[in-house]
This record gives C-alpha cells, structure tokens and sequence, in this order.
C-alpha cells in the first residue's frame, strides 16, 4: 500500500491559532460567511453515512515514485519541483 506521512492539527487547535491571527469582528464575519459551507458539508456527512453518495477512490492516482523526490539539508524536490526548507515560521504569530 501507500505510505504517507502527515502533521494533523485538530480543528480546535486551528481555530485557536486563527483566533490569534484575525479580530474578533474578523472572526464574526468569516464564521457568518462559513455557514454555508458547513451546512453543505454535513450534507455530505449524512450523504456519506446514509450511503446515498459513492466514495471517490482513485487508485495509483498522483503516485510519485521515490525517483521523484530528492533532498538535501537546503530543499526537497519533489518531481523536480523545489520546496526551500530555509524559512522563518510563518505562525509565529499563532503560538503562545
């Protein structure tokens, strides 16, 4: 099978760093026009759970090869394309 790797902030988590980020009226006001989104997604929730709507798997689809990926202590490239890993945290800002 596919191996993968992730870091996996829980929604708590990231609405506290946001929180940090934007002003409370700046909050309000993403939360209002969210709702929408929300509702649509719990539609899909229910849809999934009922069974009323198929998953989506597409197999070998995407997968790189690890000829695809090379790094060293500067930059992964990743099917040739470079990622830095020089960079300030860009969620300073976000952390206590």
């Amino acid at each position: 099978g596919n191996n993968a790797t992730a870091t996996l902030l829980s929604p708590a988590t990231v609405t506290r760093m946001l929180q940090r980020r934007y002003s409370k009226d700046q909050w309000r006001a993403w939360e209002q026009a969210n709702e929408g989104v929300r509702e649509r997604q719990q539609e899909y929730d229910d849809g999934m759970v009922a069974g009323r709507i198929k998953p989506v798997y597409k197999f070998d689809h995407g997968v790189l090869g690890d000829a695809d990926v090379e790094m060293d202590a500067h930059e992964v490239r990743i099917a040739g394309r470079p990622v830095s890993l020089q960079l300030a945290s860009p969620y300073a800002d976000m952390c206590p």
